[in-house]
């Protein structure tokens, strides 16, 4: 318990600056103010002591054990406590054995008040308790002063016995080390004792108060609460300078401790009012989200659920008005750029979608979204002033709805009785977090449906390109038969026979039907490839010059090309097949109308991003590439037209022309690129194509040098085919041309006949597909037989596609079914030689 005559200094830590020592200080030490302000603190401490006090004061706030000399040459332990502050380093000083367990000097954590104010119940409270105390101390006048939320300034708690005009000097006072009694008290949480006002410096700034309120002495203690914290200061005023009574100390003391139990339990019991309702407001609150997501999650439909996220934001702030506008709808179908997020330059012209509740015009309040825009919180008309001419708005709170970091609308009400307050703002922040998980939600959901679209798509495209492909491989089979017999023919019939004209025309026949093989190979992406350097710009220049004769005259065929060169790796005669096909597109939509068509040529640089927002791009990689697109001016397409465009043989003339841009699609996925249409009826059409680009010309690949023809063709050769037609037909080609031909149906049977008589073998001719054995594991088991054997491969696929898939077998060369006489021999020659 402190008493009255315990001796307290506070002083700054350098000399000349003000000190205050209450009676007991001065009495016990023997020193004045005058004597103890010429030198620095540190001369008054003890010289055993130095070090500990230079350690402690390295570290602001501090406590710190140190003797303080005597008159009489003797020390007498002090505790003090150090704080800075404008002045410097200011210390206060109390004996030792009666200072506060340190744990008390610890920074405070305050209380918080709300509104900064003394709450309404607890006024009542207090001014009983500070008439109470009056009425211990007659003649004696009490005050108990609060800090703030911040615990910097205080507010007047009670002071019922004061003048208005001092309670008014006082309110909002700052506290600090030198300001008065209370504010002293409270800022070191120190019993301050301060005996003449008008004498003391801790009063310089409030003497004229003070004698205006007839109050000559005041004596302060700090309220703490039971954690110790520092909740106040109550004091007692006396009319007369002097020191207080061991009594009066006492129940000065006894005094506080009772007002922090009133603080703490008037806290308490608003803490669980204010508890009760927020948890009334936020069950309320709870319950209109839920209803509105469930709604979203059980229809679909976010119109419905945009409508009903306004509804509960006016129920929430119980508003007249309000409002939800969309900046762009595209975010709703996937396709929306964080990068153009709303900006306060563009957001007032972005209303591309508004949803209105009560009588409220979005146009009238253009210039308030750039405000809300910005704004991380709901802002309203109490920040800014909105209100136009006309407008039917007295007050506005709006806030943002944000996904993925970026604006996609705002939610906004009008219109309440008495404005708005802060559980309105944090209601309208809780529901534009949750229209933000409804726009993500519906994004997410577009997005999955697109990209469960292009799977459809992909699934169908691959499922036909299977098809196409197995159909030209039986079809280059038959082929096969078909020419090698008529070659055959021509090759054995006089030159005056009348059948060489209608062989001729079967040979014709084959090789257009095998060009149209080669299409449905193209399309099923395992069309024949020879990789080389193309200059797209070059490539189209060429293809367009030929292609102007064959278009309309009310066409005009334009280019749009790169000023630098497009290069790609690609098969010319692919990439030839590619443009014309584009081009003849055009011209069909042109028909017999005038219009344009514009070909165009770029380099791109495709980031992550830029990869995800391509619709169907998702096999694209990051890097650089060449983009080749062809706009017309044409009809344009329906959208069950872009449906099918793709599919074989689809047209929309009134027979369909072949597998055009089914072959496209194909190229364009054989060369790892992407396409996209664009195209609505009477807007005409644009084909957009991206491959790889590359910066120059390929490496020549080295050509190996004709070989001459032997003189006399010899060797003994086996043919291994299923198909009876085809191995008949390959026999009688090589028999005709001079080798001995031994000839099996299938694998197994081969691998027979090698292993009896492999030696004698130059030559295995070898069909890919067969029962039992395919080709690959008949070759396999031909070399586990002879390692030097040597196969030429037959098939109705591509030579490209072959030796891609089986390079690291060992085959000998490759004869694309169907195949000419004069082909097949040179290459059973060139593997022999």
């Amino acid at each position: 318990m402190t008493g009255p005559e315990t001796p307290t200094i506070v002083r700054n830590v350098e000399p000349g600056k003000f000190v205050w020592v209450n009676r007991a200080f001065t009495q016990q030490l023997g020193w004045s103010a005058a004597d103890l302000e010429r030198q620095p603190l540190t001369e008054w401490l003890d010289t055993v002591d130095q070090a500990r006090w230079r350690e402690g004061a390295a570290q602001m706030p501090a406590s710190i054990r140190a003797r303080h000399r005597c008159k009489d040459g003797t020390s007498m332990a002090l505790q003090w406590k150090l704080r800075r502050d404008e002045t410097g380093v200011v210390a206060l000083g109390v004996v030792a054995r009666t200072a506060p367990a340190e744990r008390q000097f610890e920074d405070p954590t305050p209380p918080t008040w709300g509104n900064g104010g003394p709450m309404d119940p607890l006024s009542n409270t207090l001014r009983a308790m500070a008439l109470i105390v009056e009425d211990l101390h007659p003649g004696r006048r009490c005050s108990i002063l609060l800090l703030d939320e911040n615990g910097e300034c205080v507010t007047v708690g009670a002071g019922p016995s004061l003048p208005e005009e001092y309670n008014a000097a006082v309110e909002g006072l700052s506290i600090g080390p030198f300001v008065g009694s209370c504010g002293t008290a409270a800022y070191w949480n120190q019993p301050i004792m301060v005996e003449d006002i008008q004498r003391e410096g801790l009063w310089r700034n409030l003497r004229h108060h003070a004698a205006r309120a007839g109050v000559a002495a005041c004596w302060s203690h700090p309220i703490n609460a039971q954690n110790g914290r520092v909740l106040g200061a109550l004091a007692l005023y006396s009319p007369e300078p002097g020191a207080p009574s061991a009594h009066e100390v006492v129940g000065l003391e006894m005094a506080a401790k009772m007002v922090a139990l009133a603080i703490e339990r008037g806290r308490a019991e608003e803490a669980l009012r204010l508890s009760e309702a927020s948890a009334h407001f936020q069950a309320r609150l709870l319950g209109a989200v839920t209803d509105v997501v469930t709604s979203f999650v059980d229809q679909n439909d976010w119109r419905t659920a945009a409508s009903r996220f306004v509804g509960a934001a006016l129920d929430q702030t119980g508003s007249e008005s309000g409002i939800l506008g969309v900046f762009e709808p595209d975010v709703l179908a996937g396709r929306h750029n964080p990068e153009e997020a709303p900006t306060t330059q563009r957001a007032a012209s972005l209303y591309q979608d508004v949803i209105t509740h009560g009588n409220l015009d979005p146009s009238e309040f253009d210039g308030f979204v750039d405000a809300i825009v910005e704004s991380e919180t709901p802002i309203g008309s109490e920040s800014l002033d909105f209100a136009q001419n006309g407008s039917p708005m007295r007050n506005f709170l709006g806030s943002a709805i944000r996904v993925d970091g970026a604006v996609v609308a705002i939610i906004g009400v009008a219109n309440a009785e008495g404005g708005y307050d802060a559980e309105d703002i944090h209601a309208l922040s809780v529901l534009s977090r949750a229209a933000s998980v409804l726009f993500d939600a519906y994004r997410r959901q577009q997005r999955e449906a697109a990209l469960e679209d292009h799977l459809r798509l992909a699934a169908k495209m691959e499922a036909i390109g299977v098809l196409a492909g197995g159909v030209a491989h039986d079809f280059n089979n038959m082929l096969a038969a078909v020419q090698g017999n008529a070659e055959l023919a021509l090759e054995v019939l006089p030159d005056d026979s009348e059948a060489r004209p209608m062989l001729r025309e079967i040979v014709a026949a084959s090789v257009k039907s095998n060009e149209l093989c080669n299409q449905m190979l193209a399309y099923a992406g395992r069309g024949g490839r020879t990789v080389q350097c193309i200059d797209c710009n070059t490539l189209i220049r060429e293809l367009g010059d030929l292609q102007k004769v064959t278009l309309s005259k009310k066409a005009t065929l334009e280019y749009d090309l790169a000023p630098y060169p497009v290069c790609v790796e690609a098969d010319r005669a692919q990439m030839n097949q590619l443009v014309m096909n584009l081009i003849a597109n055009a011209a069909e939509a042109l028909g017999e109308e005038s219009g344009r068509i514009v070909v165009s040529t770029s380099g791109e640089r495709l980031g992550p991003q830029s990869i995800q927002q391509l619709e169907g791009g998702g096999d694209l990689v990051p890097g650089d590439y060449a983009c080749l697109s062809v706009a017309d001016t044409g009809c344009g397409m329906s959208p069950e037209t872009r449906e099918k465009i793709y599919d074989p043989f689809f047209s929309t003339k009134m027979a369909g022309r072949g597998l055009g841009l089914a072959a496209v699609s194909g190229i364009v996925r054989a060369h790892r690129g992407w396409i996209q249409l664009q195209s609505e009826e009477g807007q005409g059409t644009t084909f957009t194509v991206l491959f790889p680009r590359v910066r120059g010309p390929l490496p020549s690949a080295d050509q190996n040098s004709s070989q001459g023809l032997p003189s006399s063709i010899q060797g003994r050769i086996l043919v291994v085919d299923d198909e009876p037609s085809v191995r008949s037909v390959h026999t009688r080609i090589l028999e005709h041309a001079g080798y001995h031909v031994v000839s099996v149906p299938d694998g197994q049977e081969a691998v027979e006949v090698f292993e009896v008589e492999g030696d004698r073998f130059d030559c295995v001719l070898l069909d890919l597909s067969m029962p039992k054995l395919d080709g690959e594991e008949t070759l396999r088991a031909l070399q586990s037989i002879r390692r030097d054997v040597r196969a030429v491969l037959t098939s109705g696929f591509t030579e490209q596609e072959m030796l891609d898939r089986f390079r690291v077998v060992g085959f000998s060369g490759f004869v694309q079914k169907p195949t000419s006489r004069t082909t097949l021999l040179s290459k059973i020659q060139e593997v022999l030689s």
